[in-house]
């Protein structure tokens, strides 16, 4: 029998839980660098690490209580054990997000990088993000919700229905982007060194 690949950000529950407890363990791993380099602006307009994680912070805040509400509102909830897959326009969307990005998009002003936090604080709330993403994976799990059709807004475009799995995926690879401009961004304060 031959082998078949796979569609492109078609996942289960189990692979989605992976993806976010890596991005827990890759926030975890900035908590080792010394603070000037979380700091460290690669340029004039450019955002220092720690400006990225802050931006992930508002971001994953929008998406979090998108997602929430939008569990909250279904009853009852329908049921399916995946693997579940975003609509075209959102695979397009997170194919966008994929690191190394060759295009910078100015940020919405909702998903600014928000007040100034210490380099610990922003770490912290980004890691609790992930958590709280987790929980919400570990939820569905355990009721067997239907990630294609439990639906919510997007937090920037309000007439811009979501499904979970679309949250869950536009969110996870837009974090790796950003992880991705976080090592670009190491990369240069070494050559500043």
């Amino acid at each position: 029998m031959e082998h078949q690949e796979k569609p492109r950000y078609q996942l289960n529950l189990e692979e989605l839980k992976a993806k976010y407890e890596d991005a827990d363990r890759q926030i975890s791993s900035y908590r080792t660098e010394p603070a000037e380099k979380m700091l460290f602006k690669p340029s004039k307009t450019g955002w220092s690490a720690t400006e990225v994680c802050r931006h992930l912070i508002e971001f994953g805040k929008g998406y979090l209580h998108q997602m929430d509400q939008a569990v909250e509102h279904i009853r009852p909830t329908p049921q399916s054990d995946g693997p579940f897959r975003p609509r075209w326009r959102y695979r397009k969307m997170a194919a966008f997000f994929e690191p190394p990005y060759r295009l910078k998009v100015k940020t919405l002003p909702i998903f600014s990088p928000g007040d100034s936090q210490s380099v610990e604080q922003a770490l912290e709330e980004l890691s609790d993000i992930q958590q709280n993403v987790l929980y919400l994976i570990e939820r569905a799990a355990r009721d067997r919700w239907d990630l294609n059709r439990i639906r919510g807004r997007n937090p920037a475009f309000k007439m811009l229905s979501m499904s979970l799995i679309e949250f869950l995926v536009l969110m996870e690879t837009h974090q790796r982007r950003h992880f991705w401009q976080i090592d670009q961004n190491f990369k240069r304060y070494e050559e500043a060194g």
